[in-house]
């Protein structure tokens, strides 16, 4: 086989392809990829001449990049084929072993298209290879699978997500409360009879770089498992799968609030996993050993990141890959039209293995003790006592500001503080002295600290309100060393409070 060599002049005859040597998705097109020996990396082309085939490209150097040009015979070319987009083949190198070469190209046809140009010789290893996954294909095609559910489901998570940011949920840097708003699985609120939210927050995502991550996951992994199971039976894997993350979620931190496909994604990639372990479902060893890696290799990675980046909630993840396996494992059918003919039975056992099976999961949420629900009703108020707090201090704000530039008199800021700003603290304190919580709860001492604070904060604006309407110079220097004081506390208090 030819060395690199400077740019070669072609005849306009020669066919000509536009190639990537690397993945050009979008999402993966920054990212660190595997290169060939060649060490070709993004754009360049594939020209075919008559003895030989001509790949021009770069290759990363110190400072950038190098255009380079390698000519290979083709008689140094076999074990041709192509998966979608992707033309594969094996070049062979004096004194080495073979090596692989991998080309993305525009489209399936053009991909088939090169492969009739490209010499056929195979080995026998290779040919049984490619003949497992023709027939892998050929099966899928007979049983007539089709993926509908896919991109439905990237549809209404697309949907949803702009629905969440016309409610202020942040395009790029996510806003917790408009999240929490919009339905996202908030402890506080889930378990004090939200239950919906289980539901609602698969379809949520903080940010529009979450929402890509994982619709193209979903895109990859979910038009497969939508082939093999069947479109109702995907559905079905989807949402238990979720639902399990969910509820993993919550029993492992009440106060959680997530949102996201994750849990349902893991839950689709331990369906596959669960569906080419299955004995019966004739998945071909080669296309279930590579699902089988790149899933593993997918899942610990996740496990992984989310182990070393605070934030990512691995007890959901967990939960998701644990249910999508189990009704995976129920669902699976094999790959031909009579072993698929009867699935109401199967399909009926699935959902009433896995209504139990979520029953039992959530039975601790459902059926909590005296300390558990005391606490759960504590950080309700607390989510609500933070929004409250947001709003109140902004309206104070709005009034100190008319009195600075004269819009109102001092008696009037005294008045319109007295009736509008200290029924919301009033009010507040009233909300969290209203609940029991146990001595031996962790969150007693908190509770105590809120009420002390907000009593102390009442006592500071009644003081400064009547020293204002009254014109009380000593309990104008009063309210202004207790506000003081509760300033200090406020922002103490702030880091144990909710956004």
């Amino acid at each position: 086989m030819a060395a690199t060599a400077p740019p070669l002049e072609t005849s306009t005859s020669d066919p000509a392809f536009a190639v990537h040597f690397t993945n050009p998705h979008p999402l993966l097109r920054f990212a660190p990829q595997p290169v060939t020996h060649w060490k070709f990396f993004g754009s360049g082309e594939l020209i075919f001449k008559p003895n030989s085939v001509l790949l021009r490209g770069r290759r990363p150097r110190p400072l950038g990049f190098t255009e380079q040009s390698l000519e290979i015979p083709l008689a140094d070319i076999f074990n041709v084929g192509y998966v979608d987009r992707i033309v594969q083949f094996h070049v062979r190198i004096p004194l080495a072993a073979e090596k692989l070469m991998q080309l993305w190209v525009r489209d399936e046809q053009e991909a088939r298209h090169i492969v009739h140009l490209l010499p056929r010789e195979r080995t026998a290893e290779f040919e049984r290879v490619a003949s497992e996954r023709q027939k892998f294909r050929q099966a899928l095609e007979v049983i007539g699978a089709r993926s509908v559910v896919t991109p439905a489901l990237v549809a209404v998570n697309s949907l949803a997500f702009a629905w969440a940011i016309s409610g202020g949920a942040g395009i790029l840097t996510p806003d917790a409360a408009a999240l929490i708003r919009a339905g996202s699985n908030f402890g506080p609120f889930t378990l004090d009879g939200q239950w919906w939210r289980l539901l609602s927050s698969l379809f949520l995502h903080f940010g529009l770089l979450h929402l890509a991550v994982n619709m193209w996951a979903l895109w990859q992994s979910g038009r497969l498992a939508e082939r093999l199971f069947g479109s109702m039976q995907f559905a079905l894997v989807y949402v238990f799968a979720g639902l399990c993350g969910n509820v993993t979620s919550l029993l492992w931190n009440p106060g959680v609030n997530t949102a996201g496909a994750s849990a349902a994604l893991f839950g689709v990639l331990g369906a596959l996993l669960a569906f080419i372990g299955r004995t019966g479902t004739r998945v071909p060893l080669e296309v279930s050993s590579g699902l089988r890696i790149s899933g593993s290799v997918f899942v610990l990675y996740s496990l992984a990141n989310g182990l070393t980046h605070s934030g990512c909630e691995n007890s959901a993840v967990l939960g998701g890959l644990s249910g999508g396996f189990a009704m995976g494992w129920l669902l699976a059918r094999p790959l031909d039209v009579e072993g698929r003919s009867s699935y109401v039975v199967q399909l009926s056992l699935a959902v009433l293995g896995g209504t139990v099976a979520l029953g039992a999961l959530s039975w601790p949420l459902i059926h909590p003790n005296a300390v558990e629900a005391a606490e759960w009703h504590f950080r309700d108020e607390l989510q609500l006592y933070s929004w409250d707090e947001q709003r109140a201090q902004a309206e104070q704000r709005a009034i100190d500001q008319q009195q600075i530039k004269g819009n109102i008199t001092r008696a009037q800021w005294g008045e319109l503080i007295a009736r509008d700003i200290l029924p919301r603290w009033e009010a507040a304190e009233g909300r969290f002295t209203s609940v029991h919580l146990p001595p031996e709860s962790a969150l007693a001492p908190l509770q105590a600290q809120i009420v002390s604070y907000l009593d102390e904060r009442r006592v500071a604006l009644t003081v400064l309100s009547e020293a204002a309407r009254y014109n009380d110079a000593e309990k104008l220097r009063q309210g202004k060393v207790l506000f003081a004081r509760n300033r200090a506390r406020q922002i103490e208090l702030a880091r144990h409070l909710p956004p």
